[in-house]
């Protein structure tokens, strides 16, 4: 998957960057159909209810780890 058998931390970051951009690109012409949330930015709840069709309130922290 990753071309390499031994750790390489700029493979590992293209191969990742690569899948990123083509889940975005599968998705282009439906967006309503993708979430992206940053949970290290603190997106969570807020953002994950909407997109299920749930009522947001939520009062338990959202899992980050």
């Amino acid at each position: 998957m990753y071309g390499t058998y031994q750790f390489n931390a700029d493979r590992l970051s293209y191969v990742y960057d690569l899948h990123y951009k083509n889940v975005l690109e599968y998705f282009r012409d439906r967006p309503d159909s993708l979430l992206v949330i940053n949970i290290c930015q603190g997106e969570g709840w807020d953002k994950l209810f909407p997109f299920f069709d749930f009522p947001v309130g939520c009062n338990e922290p959202f899992p980050y780890n």
